[in-house]
């Protein structure tokens, strides 16, 4: 027979497991066998205890245990859910337990027998913001009040439901403050927004460059690589910029931010044909065509391609704009010219095709003959305007001179009369 008997009441016969109160610490428990050779064995225990609190320090949760027996192992859990098995105490962040008061079931166990007890907690509201480091134009939250329902409100502005991350893309450089409440829950943290800027190269290529940033644009200015500094205007234009990274920076006042932006090169524009002609006796092909180059479209050289009906083709790669064919041209041919521009970035489409055909006979007259030709007649329009010149002046001056002679007999003729009349008043 097994007695049992403690300070909680008298013997009794002992069932085994024994369910023992906990409600007092300095319980202890008595157990005698007996037999009918008299008492074989007493032992006196004194059962597993355990008491936990938790208390609320630096934005989490302590729990801290004591027992009054050795455990051997802890287990913590919260509505069947185990959220740990390491000795006490516990340290449980805010943000993960909802507000309001929560209870956790702590169990400690020797190995052959065990307590449990619930620590009961008044969780408070929590809210926690982070700047992103990257300065991007939403600000990632963290709260422990239910976001179902939830108002925030940032500095001063309207109460609009919580929307986590935030979107700060209208908010200015600096400091603010926002505050979320359910219910009866509230709790209000701040956060610093650093000036950025935020440049998209757009995916058509087009020749603007998108941008967004928390300065204000009135009176902001901004500089483009080592630029001037010019007033502020989104999108950028970027139709002067070669292919390539660039840097704009952006500032006003004391705030100042930079970003990057790459210009993606594209390939050349189609080129065009615009003189193609014989030249020189000994059979020649001068082509020449007109390079439509952009900024984002440069021009690194070009190919130019010939076929005839001779079943001759050359594929030729040139940097110029302009070639002469002699090698392979024939008398009373027809030859098919087209080009394309090449760069970094592609080779562009063929021109539309100019065709040409050599004339069987006849002389052909070289370029530089007609040039001798033309700066002959210029020599000889020159000499004729020489000769007039010189003609019209030989005139005038015979023409002074006949004046001249005639003022002069007229002058005599009147110095006669003169003298005869005075020769006659002396003879009087």
């Amino acid at each position: 027979m097994v007695q049992c008997s403690s300070n909680q009441g008298p013997f009794y016969a002992c069932s085994f497991p024994l369910l023992l109160p906990t409600t007092t610490s300095s319980l202890s428990l008595t157990i005698t066998a007996t037999s009918m050779y008299g008492t074989v064995a007493t032992v006196t225990l004194t059962p597993a205890i355990l008491d936990c609190d938790g208390v609320i320090t630096s934005g989490a949760l302590l729990i801290s245990c004591q027992a009054a027996f050795l455990p051997i192992g802890y287990t913590i859990s919260q509505d069947g859910t185990i959220l740990g098995n390491g000795f006490p105490p516990y340290n449980l962040s805010i943000l993960t337990l909802e507000a309001g008061v929560q209870k956790f079931l702590i169990t400690a166990t020797t190995g052959v027998t065990g307590a449990s007890t619930l620590a009961s907690v008044s969780i408070p509201a929590y809210l926690q913001c982070h700047t992103p480091s990257d300065y991007a134009s939403s600000v990632s939250c963290s709260s422990n009040i239910p976001l179902t329902g939830a108002q925030c409100i940032i500095d001063v502005g309207p109460a609009t439901p919580c929307i986590f991350p935030m979107n700060t893309s209208t908010l200015a450089p600096g400091t603010h403050n926002i505050t979320i409440s359910n219910s009866n829950l509230s709790s209000s943290t701040s956060f610093v927004l650093k000036a950025y800027l935020q440049c998209h190269t757009p995916s058509d290529y087009a020749s603007s460059v998108s941008c967004s940033s928390n300065i204000p644009l009135t009176g902001a200015q901004c500089i483009i690589d080592v630029g001037p500094a010019t007033p502020c205007t989104f999108p950028v234009n970027t139709s002067t910029l070669v292919p390539g990274t660039h840097y704009i920076t952006i500032s006003y006042g004391n705030l100042s931010s930079s970003a990057s932006f790459i210009l993606e090169g594209l390939p050349p524009l189609v080129p065009e044909i615009d003189q193609l002609y014989v030249l020189e006796k000994d059979i020649a092909i001068s082509i020449h065509w007109t390079a439509n180059t952009t900024f984002l479209r440069p021009i690194s050289s070009y190919t130019l391609q010939v076929s005839s009906t001779t079943a001759f083709n050359q594929t030729l790669t040139l940097t110029n704009t302009s070639y002469i064919l002699r090698m392979g041209v024939a008398r009373g041919h027809t030859y098919v010219f087209q080009v394309r521009a090449m760069n970094a970035y592609g080779s562009g489409n063929y021109s539309d095709s100019r065709s040409l055909t050599v004339p069987n006979s006849g002389l052909l007259v070289p370029w530089w003959a007609w040039l001798i030709v033309a700066l002959l007649l210029l020599l000889a329009l020159l000499l004729c305007c020489v000769f007039c010149c010189c003609l019209f002046c030989c005139f005038k001056k015979a023409k002074q001179q006949t004046y001249i002679v005639k003022e002069y007999k007229a002058d005599t003729g009147k110095n006669f009369e003169a003298a005869e009349e005075y020769q006659t008043t002396i003879s009087i």
